[in-house]
């Protein structure tokens, strides 16, 4: 499905070690996705190459019914800053990613 948000990429400053570069996200949740996660937006902190599929990874991690949802093959709609988005996808900082049921479902 997703790689394991535990091998989550992290980027050291040039000269310092073991310092991260980190990056901020928010993620709105609507209908049955926004009754199993949270109301409203989530604030995220990830890191600076994480991508959709971390953030996904995250969200599995904190609401153990989010891993059911997505699960579900089809059965989500995920978008970045308003366009569909591929999982492998890179974010940027201050990006929001919205995520909703698929109306449409065989």
């Amino acid at each position: 499905m997703y790689p394991s948000s535990a091998e989550q990429p992290f980027q050291t400053v040039t000269g310092r070690r073991d310092e991260r570069i980190n990056m901020d996200v928010a993620v709105q949740c609507y209908g049955n996705v926004r009754d199993v996660v949270a109301p409203g937006r989530i604030e995220l902190t990830i890191a600076e190459t994480a991508t959709v599929s971390d953030v996904l990874d995250r969200l599995t991690e904190e609401y153990s019914e989010f891993e059911r949802l997505l699960s579900e093959e089809d059965s989500l709609v995920i978008m970045r800053d308003g366009r569909h988005v591929d999982p492998s996808i890179e974010m940027v900082d201050g990006d929001l990613l919205n995520i909703t049921a698929s109306v449409v479902r065989d």
